[in-house]
């Protein structure tokens, strides 16, 4: 014994699926992109002293924009990265670490276009380190007074298109 089947029934069936499926490609673009940031930020995170020692409360937020010391907003305005991050280290007058840096400046409202802005500033510090006018310590990156000065290229290193600091 056969059932009738209603054709027509099915196909619009599938139309309505196949139309649905279509009305959710963007959220799936936008979804796909939103796990592709999240696993950048996991293979630039330093890894942990002790992972079993941290929980998901204990892991750093992207959105935390907090610092341990206080940058005035627009304190970057109108400055290069690399400028920026001279200045911050001048600022706080210690060691950062590169978070701390990377915070402090986004802090203080200094727009970019990075997905990953942890590492254009440790890329950077590396290179500053390098041309000896940072040093790095047990705490950070640090200043070296009398080497920041000495440069005022506006392109720094020449691998980044320099981002734009907000205009108010």
């Amino acid at each position: 014994m056969y059932m009738s089947v209603d054709i027509e029934f099915y196909k619009s069936v599938i139309a309505r699926v196949e139309a649905d499926l279509a009305a959710l490609e963007p959220q799936r673009i936008a979804l796909t992109g939103t796990l592709q940031n999240v696993r950048e930020l996991l293979k630039a995170a330093p890894p942990s002293l002790d992972a079993s020692a941290t929980t998901h409360q204990d892991a750093p937020r992207p959105e935390d924009t907090s610092t341990s010391f206080s940058v005035p907003r627009g304190t970057f305005t109108g400055m290069t990265n690399k400028e920026a991050v001279i200045r911050c280290l001048q600022l706080a007058n210690r060691p950062l670490a590169v978070r701390e840096v990377a915070r402090a400046i986004e802090g203080s409202g200094y727009k970019h276009t990075s997905h990953n802005y942890w590492n254009v500033i440790q890329t950077t510090l590396v290179r500053l380190k390098e041309k000896g006018k940072v040093k790095k310590t047990a705490d950070g990156y640090e200043i070296i007074e009398d080497k920041a000065e000495e440069s005022t290229d506006d392109r720094p290193f020449g691998l980044y298109r320099e981002e734009q600091p907000i205009v108010s």
